[in-house]
C-alpha cells in the first residue's frame, strides 16, 4: 500500500524520514505520484540532508526513480512542502515499493558481466523496429541489483508496444539475464546515446553500453505502420499560440486527445474518433471548447487509445 502524505495547509510541510545502514554502495528507489500545484507545491527527496530532486504538477501516473547511495549509515527523507498560496489537484503526494541498498546478508560480492560492448542496430525505416539481444550475468557469489536506462527511440524490452525505458533488476549468484532491446525510430536520423547499466558490483557500479542507430524514409510509397502506439512530443513548447503535437497508432482505432489546465479541468477536445494506423498529428491555437482564447501558464495533454493512456505537458506563454 503507498504511503500518502499528511493533509497540510499553505506554507507547512509534511515528512518521512528512514536511517538505514548498507555495507557497500548501492541503490535505493522508489516509485512516486504527484497531485500538486505546478511549480509551488514539492515532493522533495533527500539523502543524507542532501536535496536529490523535486517535483510538482499533477502525474496520471506512478513513475519510478532510483539514487546510488555510499556505504554506510544514510537517512532518507521524503517531504511535501506547499506555498503560502494556491493548491492544485489532489494536493498531496504518494510514494510506493521503496527498495534500499541489500543489508549484509552474505559475505560474498557479485561480479557484473556484460556480452556486448556496444549495440550497433545499422539502419532501420521509419515505423521500423530491430531487435539485439544483450546478456547480463553475475558470475559473483552474492545476488546482484541494479538499474537499466535507455534513451528513445530505444527500448529494454521488444515483447511488449510500450517503450521500456527504465527498469530495476535482481540476478542471483551465477544467474543470467535475457534483454532483447529495441531500435524504434519514428522520424529520420541518427540516434546515438548509452544504455546505462548500475549494479552494486563494487568494481562495475555504471556501465555506459554505447548505442547507435540510424533511420530512414521508406524508399517506395508504401505505408509502413508504426511498431508503437505512443503520444509524441508538441512543438513548439513553449508556444504562442498555436503548436502541433504528434502521436502514432500501431492499429486502426478510437482515439482521444483531451487538453487540462493544472487543475485537472478540460479545456479542449483535439481528437475524437476513430484514426488509421500511422502518424498522425493535430494543431492547438490556444483556444477552448467555446473558441476563447486560455490564459498563460501550464496545460497538459492527454492521449487515449484502446488501453494506451499518457499525459504530456506544455506550457503557453503570451
Amino acid at each position: 500500500m503507498a504511503a500518502q502524505s499528511a493533509t497540510i495547509g499553505n506554507n507547512q510541510s509534511t515528512s518521512m524520514n528512514i536511517t538505514m545502514t548498507n555495507p557497500v554502495d548501492g541503490i535505493v528507489s522508489f516509485w512516486k505520484k504527484v497531485s500538486s500545484e505546478v511549480g509551488r507545491d514539492y515532493l522533495k527527496f533527500y539523502i543524507n540532508g542532501m536535496l536529490k530532486n523535486q517535483w510538482s504538477g499533477i502525474d496520471e501516473n506512478y513513475s519510478q526513480v532510483s539514487y546510488m547511495v555510499a556505504a554506510g549509515t544514510n537517512t532518507y527523507r521524503w517531504e511535501y512542502a506547499k506555498d503560502n498560496s494556491v493548491s492544485a489537484g489532489s494536493d498531496c503526494v504518494w510514494i510506493d515499493d521503496v527498495v534500499f541498498p541489500a543489508e549484509s546478508l552474505n559475505s560474498g560480492s557479485p561480479v557484473l558481466e556484460i556480452d556486448q560492448t556496444n549495440l550497433d542496430f545499422g539502419n532501420a525505416n521509419i515505423g521500423e523496429e530491430l531487435v539485439l539481444p544483450l546478456i547480463i550475468s553475475n558470475t559473483g557469489n552474492a545476488g546482484m541489483i541494479g538499474t537499466l536506462q535507455i534513451p528513445a527511440p530505444y527500448s529494454l524490452d521488444s515483447s511488449i508496444s510500450e517503450t521500456v525505458s527504465f527498469m530495476n533488476y535482481t540476478i542471483p549468484a551465477g544467474e543470467t539475464l535475457e534483454l532483447s532491446i529495441a531500435f524504434r525510430p519514428q522520424a529520420e536520423g541518427v540516434f546515438a546515446g548509452f544504455l546505462i547499466v548500475t549494479s552494486d558490483d563494487p568494481d562495475a557500479l555504471q556501465t555506459n553500453i554505447p548505442l547507435m542507430g540510424s533511420a530512414t524514409p521508406v524508399s517506395n510509397n508504401d505505408n509502413v505502420n508504426p511498431v508503437v502506439t505512443r503520444l509524441g512530443s508538441n512543438y513548439p513548447n513553449p508556444f504562442n499560440p498555436n503548436t502541433t503535437l504528434s502521436y502514432s497508432l500501431k492499429e486502426r482505432g478510437e482515439v482521444k486527445i483531451d487538453i487540462y489546465n493544472v487543475l485537472g479541468q478540460k479545456v479542449r477536445t483535439l481528437v475524437n474518433g476513430v484514426m488509421n494506423a500511422g502518424t498522425h498529428s493535430v494543431s492547438w491555437n490556444g483556444m477552448d471548447d467555446n473558441r476563447r482564447p486560455v490564459a498563460s501558464g501550464v496545460y497538459f495533454y492527454k492521449m487515449q487509445s484502446g488501453t494506451y493512456t499518457n499525459t504530456r505537458k506544455m506550457i503557453l506563454m503570451k
